[in-house]
């Protein structure tokens, strides 16, 4: 589930904190979005703040930092394949996704000849495929998916640096597709989010990669697919992730765990650097 502005940017729920809290946003700005399901953001924060103690409500914003350490599960599989313990995060890849609109023209299946019909489930097949052949990527870097396919087709793809692979993308809402792929119905695409990459600390790095090997923990350099608070924070101060596997690889899925020893050790290391961190 996403949060969407008037202007249609999109947030990950889990990251809206820490886009006010490093001042990238201000709440009043994120206070009228809203996820798929209708929910207000103001509305379900205040919700929120009733169910919890008064005491509960902090205000961090401007506070000097030492720096961040977020702690995650993997929700890939490599540490887990690897028969590694924890990921010394280097970095988050850079994201964009796309709404992609198909349209044709309703017809009777028995009545309308083939020739004359305007499919557009089979042009967004057309589409798809054609997405997955022009994007892929022998080193694995670039990341390409097709989040939902309702009436509206969701587009989601990765791209580490932001550049180069957008050359090759369309402007918004223009007719961006060869006929031989859309034909003959009609696309638009509208970007619904960018996110730029972000690099982490190279101090925070070496210091989790040594704290981890200390005890003997198996540690790993990674970037992360995935969007984190952490990216917010990285004007902010020093700042770093680690990662624990995830159990059979699974992310974003109900079966999604980490094993006791996996988040032992990785509880180990995240406040032995913190610890570090902190007293410079």
């Amino acid at each position: 589930m996403v949060w969407a502005n008037e202007e249609g940017c999109r947030y990950a729920p889990g990251c809206t904190g820490s886009l006010v809290f490093s001042t990238r946003h201000t709440i009043e700005e994120l206070w009228d979005a809203t996820a798929p399901d209708g929910a207000v953001l103001k509305d379900e924060l205040e919700r929120t703040l009733v169910a919890v103690t008064p005491d509960a409500e902090h205000r961090c914003g401007g506070i000097a930092m030492a720096g961040y350490i977020e702690a995650h599960i993997e929700q890939g599989p490599r540490l887990e394949s690897e028969g590694l313990m924890v990921g010394a995060v280097t970095g988050i890849q850079g994201g964009s996704s796309f709404e992609v609109r198909v349209t044709g023209i309703d017809g009777h299946a028995g009545t309308v000849p083939l020739g004359q019909r305007r499919d557009a489930f089979r042009s967004a097949h057309a589409i798809i495929d054609a997405l997955h052949r022009d994007l892929a990527d022998p080193t694995d870097t670039v990341r390409f998916t097709v989040g939902s396919l309702p009436s509206l087709s969701g587009v989601a793809r990765h791209d580490p640096r932001q550049g180069g692979f957008h050359d090759r993308l369309p402007p918004s809402g223009t007719r961006v597709f060869r006929p031989a792929h859309a034909s003959p119905c009609e696309v638009s695409v509208s970007r619904r989010h960018a996110g730029d990459p972000a690099d982490f600390d190279p101090g925070v790095i070496a210091s989790v990669e040594r704290i981890a090997g200390e005890p003997g923990i198996p540690a790993m350099a990674m970037p992360s697919g995935a969007d984190r608070d952490a990216r917010s924070m990285v004007p902010c101060c020093p700042t770093g992730m680690i990662v624990v596997p995830s159990t059979g690889g699974i992310g974003h899925n109900e079966d999604e765990r980490a094993t006791p020893a996996g988040l032992a050790a990785g509880c180990r290391v995240l406040a032995n650097a913190l610890y570090e961190t902190a007293k410079g």
